[in-house]
């Protein structure tokens, strides 16, 4: 999408869709991952597998 489609009718539309579905997700089922700490894990887990670029 770019700014000067903000407010056109098919960008309303879809963001009304967007909440709607959003609205319908019980929040007991998401699950979030920490990426940083499962990297660190991995780092821990296998050291020296991790290369610096």
């Amino acid at each position: 999408m770019h700014t000067t489609e903000k407010y056109t009718e098919r960008v309303q539309k879809l963001r009304a869709e967007y909440w709607t579905t959003i609205g319908s997700v019980n929040l007991k089922d998401l699950v979030f991952i920490d990426v940083v700490m499962q990297q660190q894990l991995y780092i821990e887990e296998f050291p020296g597998k991790l290369q610096a670029r």
